[in-house]
C-alpha cells in the first residue's frame, strides 16, 4: 500500500510540472490546442506527463 502512495505522488508532481511548463511556456492549459499550436520539441512536458 505505501508503494501505491508513493507512485501516486510521484505521477502528481510529474503531471503538475508539466502543467505549469504548459502554463509558464504556451498560456494554455488545453492540451489539444498546446499540440496542435506547438510546433518545437514537448518532450519535457511529455516526460512530466509520463512520470
Amino acid at each position: 500500500a505505501l508503494q501505491a502512495i508513493l507512485y501516486n505522488r510521484i505521477g502528481d508532481v510529474g503531471f503538475i510540472m508539466a502543467m505549469a511548463w504548459f502554463l509558464t511556456n504556451l498560456n494554455a492549459w488545453n492540451l489539444q490546442q498546446i499540440f496542435i499550436t506547438q510546433h518545437e520539441s514537448l518532450n519535457m512536458p511529455l516526460l512530466g506527463l509520463l512520470l
